[in-house]
């Protein structure tokens, strides 16, 4: 008796790690069935600099219902991750401050590659820049500043202060006027500071 019940709990554990095995298998098997249409591409500037944080919406024509949307890495690459379901009339729409926004429409042979559940590689998009006025701003910022330095009358480090402060007072005030008076946040700004340079000015000090 004792026998017959080791071999039967042997058994339901031996059937229990078949099925262990078994179900993760079936998961595989249905992901790799099934896989993400992607669409993947770069961005760059007319220098060939890849811009970073520009906005990448998949839509239909009309461009008010976005099905998908991401941004640029720090290389300017993207990759746009596929809903399930989709329309068959399939655009993509970048937007970045600073630059003209660009629209592409997908053609039909990319259309059925992305309904096989295929991945579709953008040619490089290079997007204009957009002189607006926060373009003047932070150029008369950039003279004035040099103006301050050059004639001494304040601290050249009191002078770089105040050019940062009219640059940060522009972009946080001025959209409630207009949107082309945005320059950068606190936080994109930080890609613009040379730590190397600050800490080798501080261990020559």
């Amino acid at each position: 008796m004792r026998g017959s019940f080791r071999h039967f709990t042997l058994a339901v554990l031996l059937l229990l790690a078949v099925l262990g095995l078994l179900l993760p298998g079936e998961s595989i098997q249905a992901q790799e069935a099934d896989p993400a249409a992607l669409i993947v591409g770069f961005v760059k500037d007319r220098q060939d600099q890849p811009v970073v944080d520009a906005r990448i919406v998949l839509a239909k024509d009309d461009n008010n219902n976005p099905l998908a949307e991401t941004t640029t890495q720090a290389d300017g690459r993207y990759a746009l991750v596929l809903p399930d379901e989709f329309p068959d009339t399939l655009s993509v729409h970048i937007e970045r401050s600073h630059f003209h926004d660009y629209s592409l429409q997908l053609s039909p042979n990319e259309f059925l590659k992305l309904d096989a559940g295929e991945t579709i590689v953008i040619p490089d998009i290079t997007l204009q820049r957009l002189i607006n006025p926060a373009f003047w701003v932070a150029t008369l910022v950039f003279v004035l500043v040099l103006v301050l330095i050059a004639t001494g009358i304040i601290h050249n480090t009191l002078a770089a202060l105040v050019g940062v402060s009219i640059l940060y007072g522009v972009s946080y005030l001025g959209p409630i006027l207009s949107d082309g008076l945005f320059i950068f946040d606190f936080t994109s700004s930080m890609r613009y500071i040379d730590w190397n340079v600050i800490f080798l000015i501080m261990g020559m000090m």
